[in-house]
């Protein structure tokens, strides 16, 4: 038994059901084989080679038949190529085909072996169990893991990476790179030490702080901004957040020293409120997870909170965004800055950085204004 009934929900004639719509908001989409394009609905079924769509401002939640959930965030396309699943085995297939947007993926009962998600620039073989893939209109992929591992190569399989918990990496950045400079093996590896780049086989590393370190070639790749984050939960109620004065009806969410929100209420004109409440956190991801349940109202960073925004999990309410100290530079040993295979890969990477985040504006992560705007 998979615990999913499809009672009241209207489905195509002679539709293989792989799937079940458990939440929409605003307008989704689907169009099953052979039919016309439908608005889905909770309790709508979800069948073999359906295509399902999203608008701005939408979100989709469907499980499959082995328990696999995904969540659709806004203006994505996802089309179910294959899902074949055997409940006494747990062996099946399930691939997907992310062509654009946001999707959320948790693995259910099948056999990770053989769950693979396809984009236009790559392969992702699930080995994990939860990740954010995001799209963007020029097919560059980014996939966040936050459990399992998740193995990751271009389209065309020439490059690959094993992502870990707590880890991102930019397909795109594997494929592009092996496309432009043929002779560059690129070797991805993820790690919270600092590797020693003068007595390690690493060429270049992307590290966070504040250029903090004389003895390397430092480049600043991504700057950091802190804003107010919230559950979608909290913009409705007796005292929804459409402007921050409400705040002082929500518990604050703490990172370290309480110091951030004190910055923040400052540069926003607003007083402040009770600071003695509220959790404090010692990692922004188990800050912003706090969030995403309803807890309070967090300050996140611009990095680390877009695939949460992105996915719907967290919903900006307001500005103003104040700047960080801390930023993520790019860092290699002086006497190899200048190398040819040095530079092509920073002014790649920067590149490819700048493009994700016009991306990821363009898809509506940074759109409430700042204060007084």
């Amino acid at each position: 038994m998979t615990g999913i009934t499809f009672a009241l929900a209207p489905q195509p004639a002679e539709a293989e059901l792989v799937g079940l719509v458990k939440r929409v908001v605003s307008d989704v989409y689907g169009t099953p084989p052979g039919f016309d394009r439908e608005e889905k609905l909770p309790r709508f079924p979800v069948v073999q080679d359906e295509l399902l769509e999203t608008g701005k401002d939408s979100a989709m939640l469907v499980e499959f038949l082995d328990n696999t959930t995904l969540t659709l965030g806004a203006g994505s396309r996802l089309t179910i190529d294959t899902m074949v699943y055997d409940p006494k085995s747990h062996d099946g297939t399930l691939v997907l085909n992310l062509s654009v947007g946001v999707l959320r993926f948790i693995s259910g009962k099948m056999v990770n072996a053989g769950v693979r998600i396809v984009t236009p620039t790559a392969n992702i073989g699930i080995r994990g169990s939860d990740a954010l893939i995001i799209v963007l209109p020029d097919g560059s992929t980014t996939v966040n893991v936050f459990s399992g591992e998740f193995l990751v190569s271009d389209s065309g399989e020439d490059n690959q990476a094993t992502v870990g918990p707590s880890r991102a990496v930019s397909v795109s950045a594997v494929g592009a790179v092996g496309a432009a400079y043929p002779d560059i093996d690129l070797r991805l590896s993820a790690s919270l030490r600092h590797v020693d780049l003068h007595r390690e086989d690493v060429d270049v590393a992307v590290r966070h702080g504040e250029d903090q370190w004389p003895d390397l070639h430092a480049v600043c790749l991504m700057a950091e901004t802190l804003f107010p984050v919230c559950s979608p939960s909290l913009m409705e109620g007796p005292h929804p957040l459409d402007r921050p004065e409400n705040l002082a009806h929500h518990t604050l969410i703490h990172l370290d020293n309480r110091q951030d929100w004190r910055k923040w209420l400052n540069a926003a004109g607003v007083d402040e409120p009770d600071m003695s409440k509220g959790a404090v956190f010692n990692q922004t991801s188990l800050a912003l997870d706090a969030a995403a349940g309803g807890q309070g109202v967090a300050l996140g960073r611009s990095a680390l909170a877009a695939p949460d925004l992105l996915s719907g999990r967290l919903v900006r309410p307001f500005g103003p965004s104040l700047p960080v100290n801390y930023a993520y530079y790019i860092v290699c040993p002086k006497p190899t800055a200048e190398q040819p295979k040095i530079c092509a890969f920073r002014d790649w990477i920067i590149s490819e950085a700048k493009a994700d985040e016009d991306g990821m504006k363009a898809l509506g992560i940074f759109a409430p204004p700042d204060v007084g705007q």
